[in-house]
Formats: structure tokens, C-alpha cells, sequence
């Protein structure tokens, strides 16, 4: 509720995703009108519960703001999504029991954006001091998988990563737990065209995932 400088937060959140045309925005170009004319640059989303309501979407870059006031204020931040990163454009899987976490293209107009300094600063993930570490289920223009059959129904990237949790020792490197993340994942059944992602600093991958420094011991692989 109040951290203070140096304590470590961790934001998990497990929700749909979307898009929403942003002419400012910048990066990859998309095929949102299925037509192949109107290419257009997109911001990600994150849907809410009561989207329903009227709520609008929580735009990348109002996790952004969030994230540089926290590492402005030396707070240690880990932040985990479990949600897609676009929509229509990736390959949805055979299974009809996985069902992407994705809601259709959103085509109301983009709001502006309230941190237009922010735009162009260094990201919070790239920062040289106290960077921000991003464990994401899936690439930008990918789905992320639900197993909608499973007991409890889960995301497959979060079962992937309590599985990769569990077998190792905490205090691993950050960049050892996407390793095993990423092979845990490339096993699981209908999760072919889908691939985790890791955004932090060169540094902070070498730190444990939840903060603290990182165990000495025997080099490791993922078989």
C-alpha cells in the first residue's frame, strides 16, 4: 500500500488484453482492419473487470508512469502479466479447450496521453539505476493461452512459471528462471506460437526474480 525505498513489489496480473490504434504511437506496424491498407501503430492493454461498465482500458503506458515513479523512489519492482499482447493477428491453437485471453480490436479513439515527457525518456525497464524487471506470458503480437479444462483453469504461462519456481532454488538469477521458463513453456501443450518475454536490464537479469543477490553454485541448464 505504501512502500518505502528499498523494499521490493511484485504486480502479478492475470487478465485479458487488447489493442487500441494509436496514430502518435511508434514500433510495429499492424493489420487491424484485415485488409492490409491501413497499417496502423498500436498501444497494448490491459482489460479491467468492469471494462463492461464503460471503464476504459489501462493503457502500457499508464504501467509505464507507474513504473518510473516507483523505481524514482528506489522501489524494487517485479512486474508479471499473464494476458496477450495483441489480438487478431497471432495463430489461435487447435485445442478448442485453450482459449486466448485476448478481447477483439478496441476502435474508440486514443485518449491523450497524460505523460507526454515520459514518451520519449529512457524506459523504466532500461534504466541504468534500479530498472524495472517485465515477465510477460507472450510476444507483442501474440495470444496467451487459457486451459479453460484444467482443475483449477489456469493461464498456461502462469502454470509454467510456478512449475519452473518450484524447481529451482529462489536466489537464481532471474535470467536462469526465464530459461527454464522458456522450455517449460516450448513442452506444454498448445502454447506453440506462444513465447514468454523478459525486459529489464542486462544487471537485473543477473538478480533473483523477487529481489535479493543472487546464489553462487554449479552452472545450470534447461534440458
Amino acid at each position: 500500500r505504501d512502500p518505502k525505498p528499498g523494499d521490493t513489489v511484485v504486480l502479478f496480473i492475470s487478465a485479458h488484453g487488447s489493442l487500441r490504434a494509436d496514430p502518435k504511437g511508434h514500433g510495429q506496424l499492424y493489420n487491424l482492419d484485415g485488409t492490409g491498407r491501413n497499417p496502423s501503430y498500436v498501444e497494448n492493454t490491459i482489460v479491467p473487470y468492469d471494462w463492461y461498465l464503460g471503464r476504459d482500458d489501462i493503457f502500457s503506458r499508464d504501467f509505464r508512469h507507474i513504473f518510473t515513479q516507483a523505481a524514482d523512489r528506489n522501489i524494487h519492482l517485479t512486474a508479471i502479466f499473464d494476458a496477450c499482447h495483441s489480438g487478431s493477428l497471432a495463430r489461435g491453437p487447435l485445442n478448442p479447450s485453450l482459449v486466448p485471453r485476448d478481447f477483439d480490436f478496441d476502435p474508440r479513439p486514443m485518449p491523450p496521453d497524460p505523460y507526454p515527457a515520459e514518451a520519449t525518456a529512457t524506459p523504466p525497464e532500461s534504466r541504468a539505476d534500479n530498472p524495472v524487471l517485465v515477465l510477460s506470458a507472450a510476444q507483442k503480437e501474440q495470444l496467451a493461452i487459457d486451459v479453460q479444462d484444467a482443475v483449477p483453469p489456469h493461464g498456461l504461462f502462469t502454470n509454467a512459471l510456478i512449475e519452473t519456481l518450484e524447481a529451482l532454488p529462489s536466489n537464481r538469477p532471474s535470467a536462469d528462471i526465464f530459461k527454464r521458463l522458456l522450455v517449460t513453456m516450448e513442452v506444454a501443450p498448445g502454447a506453440t506460437h506462444q513465447q514468454p518475454e523478459l525486459d529489464t536490464s542486462v544487471a537485473r537479469r543477473q538478480e533473483p526474480l523477487f529481489g535479493g543477490m543472487a546464489g553462487s553454485g554449479p552452472p545450470t541448464a534447461a534440458i
